[in-house]
Parts: C-alpha cells; structure tokens; sequence
C-alpha cells in the first residue's frame, strides 16, 4: 500500500465539496470523474476515475493485423478531512496532476496545494513510538550531500543497528537533506514501511489494516505540529 498526504487549502466546507465533487460524477458517458464513497463528519472519502481508451494492434506471423480497442480505468482514491494534511491519497498513481486540476476546476481554481516537507527521521521515531510499535531504522537515503568544489552526493545507509550513528559519523559537519528512511517493523507487524520527506509512506506489509494507515497519519500530525512551534 502507498500513501501521500499533502495541504490543500480549501475554499469551502467539506459538505459544499462534497456537492461540487458529485456535479462530476463518472458515468459510463463520462472519461472522468468522481464517485463518492463515504461522508461523515469532517471527512470525505471519494475516488477520481479516469477513463483510458487505446488501441492495440496484433501482428501474426503471415503479416495480418488485427485490432483490438481496450478501455483502462485508472483511479485515484483520496480521503479529504478539516485537519492537516488535508488531503490523503491512497496508492495514488505516478503523477496527481490530473486530480489536482480536477480539484481546481471544481473550487473554481481558488485552491492552494501545498506540498509537504517533512522532517522523516522525526516522522519514522513518532510513528514507532506510536502504541508500542516494534522495530527500527535499517535504511536512510540522504542527498544534497556537500563534497568539494560544490559537488553533491546521494548517498544509501543500510545495517541492523545505530544506523543513524553511521549517517552522522559520514555527513560530519557538512550539509544534507534526509529523503526516505525505512522502518523495519517486527512483533505484532512484520515487514518494512518507506517513509518519505514529500508525505509519503509505501508498506510492504502481509496484511495492512486501517489501523496503521492511521498509524502513519497520526504520526505525520504530530511531526508536522512539533516542527511548526
């Protein structure tokens, strides 16, 4: 399972969002548009569906082509609430930006998308603190590592312990940004969690509930609130 949180300043109440998402409904008419899937109190879970038609053309070894027309449905599902991140997506495809106009054009472009910078190593320490989770950092991928003559380096650290003792003992004095780090959880869960500094967690979980989801999201609130004092 993949997540990306981000802010979203919107213009209207979730009620009134809710009422302009459903003037773009998908139908079978439609090449895209939104289906609604649950509004409580401060929130709203929804789906974004694009709908792709191509062609594909078959070759056989005499040299006869035949064709074949096939529809893909990509969808984007999403949970918007009153708190901060106001958006989560949920295994959002590679790029939003077909959500994000959509979003635009429905709030008459009076939106304010702003994406997230996160402190993960902060993030990764609350999200194991949170219930008692079990496990540690196996992985830290740094970048904008300064070396001589104004070069940078990317650099991946793995190990089993004090792997944040051997980033700091590599980077010294010099300055860099923390890009992902990875949990390696153990007891109750059992697998790895990909935190990123753009809001995004990727899970390689057997089996992921909701639970952790609100786990991360929990967590994220936390890191984004200390990080605002």
């Amino acid at each position: 399972m993949r997540y990306r949180w981000m802010d979203i300043d919107w213009p209207c109440s979730i009620d009134q969002l809710a009422a302009r998402i459903k003037s773009l409904s998908f139908s079978d008419t439609q090449q895209h548009g939104f289906i609604i899937d649950k509004i409580r109190s401060g929130e709203l879970s929804a789906r974004y569906i694009e709908k792709i038609t191509y062609t594909d053309t078959v070759t056989d070894p005499f040299g006869n082509e035949t064709v074949f027309d096939r529809t893909e449905y990509r969808e984007s599902a999403f949970t918007v609430s009153n708190e901060s991140p106001t958006l989560e997506l949920i295994n959002p495809p590679r790029s939003v930006q077909a959500l994000l106009n959509r979003f635009s054009e429905i709030t008459n472009f009076r939106i304010t998308i702003e994406p997230l910078n996160i402190d993960v190593t902060s993030w990764a320490t609350e999200t194991l603190a949170t219930n008692n989770l079990s496990g540690n950092l196996d992985m830290i991928q740094i970048s904008k590592l300064e070396l001589k003559n104004k070069a940078l380096a990317k650099v991946l650290i793995s190990g089993d312990t004090k792997i944040q003792d051997a980033c700091s003992d590599l980077v010294g004095e010099r300055k860099y940004a923390v890009e992902k780090v990875r949990v390696r959880l153990s007891g109750q869960y059992s697998g790895t969690i990909v935190l990123s500094n753009t809001g995004a967690a990727t899970i390689s979980l057997n089996d992921v509930d909701e639970s952790l989801s609100n786990v991360l999201r929990e967590s994220l609130i936390r890191t984004l609130a200390n990080s605002s004092r």
